[in-house]
């Protein structure tokens, strides 16, 4: 299993225990993370800090994980992160953007997964 040392990571989750979980999973890999309970929340700490990745949940009130993976791409900075959607099951929208060669999603998760998924998802983004 790869280990990420050095490496930061955005959790984006309304969710606390959700985003518990998933720091618990991120630290096994040795990331360091950051965590927002919103997309407002996340953008607000995004403008002084560019993360090596950001894991998005899909389905959050307000603004969901969709709207920010595309607001974060048109930023200066974020092309070229790894930003992938996370949710509890897999939707026909998010498998038909996953297929698209010009997504602005780098993948997606299914919660709730475990260090050896993330790492085999994350290890091909992140070399």
């Amino acid at each position: 299993m790869a280990q990420f040392t050095g490496k930061t990571a955005m959790i984006v989750d309304d969710f606390p225990t959700a985003r518990r979980f998933i720091r618990n999973t991120m630290e096994e890999l040795e990331f360091t993370c950051i965590e927002a309970s919103s997309a407002a929340q996340a953008l607000d700490l995004l403008e002084n800090e560019v993360p090596d990745m950001i894991l998005i949940d899909l389905n959050m009130p307000e603004k969901n994980g969709m709207e920010l993976l595309q607001e974060l791409r048109g930023r200066d900075g974020f092309q070229e992160v790894p930003i992938l959607l996370m949710m509890m099951h897999e939707t026909e929208a998010v498998l038909a953007e996953a297929e698209n060669e010009n997504s602005p999603m780098s993948g997606h998760l299914i919660k709730p997964f475990d260090a050896f998924t993330l790492s085999k998802v994350l290890d091909p983004l992140l070399k």
